[in-house]
């Protein structure tokens, strides 16, 4: 029991990493949003390695998809992968 309650309240410091990474996905997704195809392109990164975030692989297909559209390059072969 207590193992699985230590597990729950460090599930949020495993699973997301450090506060410093929840505020560079913060800051990402702000960018992102206002059309930097770059933090477009570093965005899908941090959501399909889950730095800053849980993992969500469906998400960061949405946003390779994004950048690839704005022509970043390195987008291009993740474009049609599915997680």
């Amino acid at each position: 029991m207590r193992v699985l309650m230590l597990l729950v309240l460090l599930f949020p410091v495993l699973s997301f990493g450090s506060e410093k990474d929840e505020r560079l996905f913060e800051e990402t997704v702000v960018e992102a949003s206002q059309g930097d195809v770059d933090a477009v392109f570093r965005l899908a990164v941090m959501l399909e390695a889950g730095k800053g975030t849980p993992i969500d692989g469906k998400e960061a297909v949405r946003w390779f998809r994004l950048a690839a559209d704005q022509g970043d390059a390195g987008a291009q072969p993740a474009k049609g992968s599915a997680k």
